[in-house]
């Protein structure tokens, strides 16, 4: 009798490299303007991944093997929880075969969404340390070459004898290696990518393209593309945040009520605006401050509440 074949469950071992092929660039496109960085959100990172681990019948399992939490105050006196996940995330093919990545993950917030934020953070860096997703679309640098890229040969003299001219041949050298670094321009998805970044703003989007010497979205090439998205995210960053300022002084300056009087119409609109329109999270905020409700807040708090506000709104976007 002949011994029957046992087929090994290891199809997780081919679906990861497929993924990885298939795995379009996350670029750090996001802007900390508290702590000036860059970065790709958790949602960035799922998004790029859902099609191409659907595609490959691919799957992930968290499971949080442990947990830290802690209180601390913030700067502005308010109480943060803080939470440190050690998760173990398994990544399953359909045959049942798997990997697991153990990460660390830390979190920390005003309010409860501490291990909601750690547990983001573990999983954002298990899938971009397994997957290695890429920042920059990968180009295949003999993608636009028309010839076999040799050069003449430099034989060192002629053939009468003569010495041969050097320059010329350094000059081929240089024309060739410009021509092999030919920079492709970036895809319409990209395209894309920065008008949705600027969105209404064309002012920027024109002032940053023009900063980098280009003229067009189009014509922004593949290692420029980064930056670019990165300026434009700043430029956007910041203008949001003096508008925030100017319109908070604004209402300051126009003030004639005593500081022990609550704070009027406008300003609880104010407070709202500050907190995005999510009435929840600024009630929630509010509360924190020591107040029931808006109509509580006494002039002589206002702006500390605007500014608690805003900082635990930055914390969340972080």
């Amino acid at each position: 009798m002949g011994r029957s074949k046992i087929k090994m469950a290891n199809e997780i071992y081919t679906a990861i490299p497929k993924i990885m092929s298939e795995l379009k660039a996350v670029g750090m496109t996001r802007y900390n303007q508290k702590q000036d960085f860059y970065f790709r959100g958790v949602y960035d990172i799922a998004n790029a991944l859902h099609p191409v681990f659907y595609k490959n019948g691919v799957f992930v399992v968290p499971e949080v093997l442990e947990e830290k939490r802690g209180e601390k105050p913030s700067k502005n006196g308010a109480v943060m929880t803080f939470a440190v996940l050690r998760v173990k995330y398994t990544f399953y093919a359909s045959d049942g075969s798997s990997v697991s990545a153990v990460v660390i993950g830390e979190g920390a917030d005003a309010l409860d969404k501490a291990s909601n934020k750690a547990m983001s953070a573990a999983f954002k860096y298990a899938c971009s340390q397994v997957f290695c997703v890429p920042t920059i679309d990968i180009v295949d640098s003999d993608e636009d070459n028309d010839d076999d890229g040799r050069l003449p040969p430099y034989t060192g003299s002629r053939k009468d004898g003569s010495h041969s001219d050097k320059n010329n041949f350094t000059d081929n050298v240089a024309a060739k290696s410009k021509s092999d670094h030919r920079e492709s321009t970036i895809s319409e998805k990209q395209i894309n990518r920065i008008f949705a970044i600027t969105k209404k703003n064309e002012a920027i989007r024109i002032g940053v393209l023009k900063k980098f010497g280009y003229d067009d979205p189009a014509k922004v090439t593949v290692s420029s593309y980064q930056a670019v998205c990165s300026a434009m995210g700043k430029a956007i960053a910041e203008l949001n945040a003096e508008l925030i300022e100017h319109e908070v002084n604004c209402v300051i300056d126009c003030e004639t009520e005593n500081s022990d009087d609550v704070i009027s119409r406008e300003k609880r609109e104010k407070l709202l605006e500050i907190a995005g329109g999510d009435v929840v999270f600024c009630q929630k905020c509010i509360k924190e401050c020591g107040y029931e409700k808006s109509s509580n807040i006494k002039n002589k708090d206002y702006i500390a509440v605007c500014d608690f506000i805003a900082a635990t709104k930055s914390q969340l976007q972080d």
